[in-house]
């Protein structure tokens, strides 16, 4: 059972393709999603959700390359306009607290030619 959030398209800050091409984040959310992500997230603009609101959350822990720590992740899944995905939540994170990430394995900008301020329904598993 889960449930509908409601949102608004906002542009984020263009860092989410720099952590997907690392190879230990990208295969951690392929193993979760099934399939390769895109290089990329949707952000999403909401009041009313929460992490603590996820009850069956997934997570991966992050990993030290180089001497550098990379913070650990916390997902569930979820699908907009039928495509399949998660929502990513980083243990680190400077996007605004009202602001969710999407991965899917396709850019759901181009597929569904979303805009900046516009409505979107989440369906969170």
């Amino acid at each position: 059972m889960g449930f509908e959030l409601n949102g608004i398209i906002v542009s984020g800050l263009k860092e989410a393709a720099k952590f997907l091409a690392m190879p230990e984040y990208e295969k951690a959310i392929e193993k979760i999603l099934g399939s390769r992500p895109y290089p990329g997230t949707l952000n999403i603009k909401t009041q009313d959700f929460k992490k603590e609101m996820i009850s069956h959350p997934l997570r991966f822990e992050g990993f030290e390359r180089q001497g550098k720590k990379f913070s650990g992740i916390t997902l569930t899944r979820a699908s907009i306009n039928n495509i399949q995905g998660l929502l990513v939540f980083p243990d680190i994170n400077r996007q605004q607290k009202d602001v969710m990430e999407f991965i899917a394995s396709i850019n759901m900008r181009k597929e569904f030619d979303l805009k900046d301020n516009e409505k979107i329904t989440v369906h969170i598993e």
